[in-house]
């Protein structure tokens, strides 16, 4: 079975029937089950992030002899002891080895299937009384986004979920910062694939991210730019106050009020719409996508709901 680092999103087909997922604890239970029955794991480019790991739990690799290809010798064995290493590029070490099929590919198919129906992805989430499932949002971009679309993602769970449940076509791009990016990244990052690629370019993006840089509108006003912007709007930083809820067992600073985002994308001359269901949120995608130039969709989220 095969797993991906979320930069790895572009350089592997997404509907591949090994591809198990991006290593992303959150979101992507059968990828861990695996891993922790592996006897042997093969990292190629892959560090075994902190986050990945969900924190250095040693229970996941507890079994695994691990083997490490990097480019980057300060790599090897940083996070987790390895077994062997080798120093290089990782396209040249999947060069030396031939492509022929193994005697046990459907049987591994078939187990890998097993793991995936565990824990099916619904078409449309239960909606929450206070707006939409974040679940919706990722499903209808990932149905409707052009097959040149590039995709990029601010930080926060906008991120978590894009790279642990976005499946990208072949054709597309996936933008992302990874590790401990910067809130607010995804805004001017998605100008910079605008003005680079011509494409569709679609940012995924929290309200907190998106109002750390939303003075970079002004750039896609005088350039002429398109970038459909989703707000991913839980009037707070979720992830943070998740994240200090768990270890706290409270948080603090991480609810706010949040401007009208459909009159402020109207004030630069954009079109804006709001959405509050996976109805309004789909109409408002195809408008978006039919419009000239920039757009901001305000997709109030349900703050109570998320993916597990």
């Amino acid at each position: 079975p095969i797993a991906l680092s979320p930069v790895a999103k572009n350089y592997f087909d997404s509907s591949h029937p090994w591809l198990l997922g991006v290593m992303r604890r959150v979101g992507n239970k059968p990828l861990y089950e695996y891993l922790k029955d592996s006897d042997l794991v093969l990292l190629l480019g892959d560090r075994l992030q902190e986050w990945e790991m969900d924190w250095y739990d040693r229970s996941l690799v507890a079994k695994a002899k691990l083997l490490q290809v990097d480019p980057d010798p300060n790599e090897i064995g940083r996070v987790y002891p390895v077994a062997a290493s080798a120093v290089g590029s990782i396209s040249s070490f999947l060069e030396g080895f031939p492509l022929k099929k193994h005697p046990q590919s459907a049987e591994l198919g078939r187990e890998i299937n097993l793991l995936r129906n565990r824990s099916p992805r619904p078409a449309i989430y239960p909606e929450g009384r206070d707006g939409l499932h974040p679940g919706n949002i990722n499903n209808i971009v990932e149905e409707l986004a052009a097959p040149s679309a590039v995709i990029v993602t601010d930080t926060g769970n906008a991120k978590l979920l894009s790279i642990s449940q976005f499946r990208l076509k072949k054709g597309q791009k996936f933008i992302v910062a990874d590790k401990f990016g910067p809130m607010g990244y995804g805004l001017p990052a998605a100008l910079g694939a605008a003005l680079a690629t011509g494409q569709e370019v679609i940012c995924f993006i929290g309200d907190g991210g998106f109002q750390m840089s939303c003075n970079e509108l002004g750039t896609a006003l005088n350039y002429g730019l398109k970038v459909i912007y989703i707000i991913e709007n839980n009037s707070g930083c979720a992830s943070v106050a998740n994240y200090q809820t768990s270890i706290y067992g409270h948080y603090c600073a991480c609810d706010f009020k949040n401007p009208d985002f459909v009159r402020l994308a109207k004030s630069y001359g954009f079109p804006g719409y709001g959405a509050r269901t996976a109805d309004e949120f789909r109409n408002a995608f195809r408008l978006a996508q039919s419009a000239k130039g920039t757009v901001i969709i305000d997709a109030v989220c349900d703050r109570k709901l998320n993916i597990s």
